[in-house]
């Protein structure tokens, strides 16, 4: 099962034991289209579509911790953020 921003609300998304389910069925995948990190804590999309919600908070969650890991090897590291915004 698949789903992206513009179709989400059309789902009953849930997590069970860690695991996202979309009415009923697996998420295999979602497509996290125009998403902008900001910084550690701040994230923009580009479209209309509202990015709130557990499947992006959990990825946000993701790419946090990935951050961190990649600034204790190498400090001072920000070139994963966009500043052209």
């Amino acid at each position: 099962m698949n789903t992206a921003p513009w179709n989400q609300k059309l789902y009953d998304i849930k997590v069970m034991d860690g695991i996202i389910y979309i009415n009923d069925f697996r998420l295999i995948f979602f497509h996290f289209s125009g998403l902008r990190m900001l910084d550690k804590e701040a994230y923009t999309t580009c479209w209309k579509y509202d990015a709130k919600g557990f499947v992006y908070d959990y990825y946000i969650e993701v790419l946090r911790k990935k951050i961190n890991e990649i600034e204790m090897l190498s400090p001072g590291f920000s070139q994963y953020f966009f500043s052209d915004l």
